[in-house]
């Protein structure tokens, strides 16, 4: 590990909020770095139902009454705009996103990472990187050295990105997606699986193939 604070708050247990893929990967990393899965939030699922990886704890109601001083918690689900909103809600009430590293994950020096960051097995980060509150490196992405990932983006497994790479807010770079060393991503874009950026991609647009163009 290098210089980053790897924990953004002093509780040991972790409400997770969703139900999917994510959100199993998302308890698997907090139990690999030694945090208690408290339980699960999980609309249209009954309080006390049982899931392979936990008990939820309620549904979207019980977002208003979740004790956000006893209990970090971690929005999983994968859609950036419902984990945005999510995430909006539970701030505005005081809530602190965990910081979930996972223990395989290598990061170097003077890694800067946002309240909430969620750093998944196999990721590669080289140093003087930053990251946005919320940001996800998920499972096996490379980041390499200087690059400034915004709040709420995410990295999804596999991805790559050279050095100096800037990727915007609640932007998503999809699954073995390379961004060319010095390029820039906008916020709320989308690249999509395997693109190759070779140039910059604005804002609130969608972008795939090699070399990657703007498709909306």
């Amino acid at each position: 590990m290098g210089d980053a604070d790897l924990t953004s708050s002093s509780q040991k247990s972790v409400v997770i909020i969703g139900a999917g893929g994510h959100a199993k990967v998302v308890a698997d990393t907090c139990r690999s770095a030694g945090i208690a899965v408290h339980g699960f939030v999980v609309p249209d699922v009954a309080a006390g139902a049982a899931m392979p990886d936990g008990i939820v704890l309620g549904g979207d109601e019980y977002l208003d009454s979740l004790d956000l001083q006893m209990h970090g918690f971690v929005v999983a689900i994968g859609g950036s705009s419902q984990r945005r909103k999510v995430t909006e809600r539970l701030r505005a009430r005081g809530g602190r996103l965990m910081t979930v590293v996972h223990p395989s994950a290598v990061i170097g020096a003077r890694a800067a990472l946002g309240e909430g960051v969620l750093i998944f097995a196999g990721a590669v980060i080289i140093c003087d990187c930053q990251f946005g509150d919320g940001a996800i490196i998920n499972t096996g992405a490379r980041v390499d050295h200087e690059c400034r990932i915004g709040e709420g983006a995410h990295i999804c497994p596999g991805a790559i990105l050279g050095g100096e790479v800037e990727v915007g807010a609640w932007t998503v770079v999809g699954p073995g997606a390379t961004i060319v060393k010095g390029k820039s991503i906008g916020s709320d874009s989308v690249i999509g699986a395997g693109a190759v950026v070779t140039r910059n991609i604005p804002d609130r647009v969608t972008g795939y193939g090699n070399p990657c163009r703007i498709r909306t």
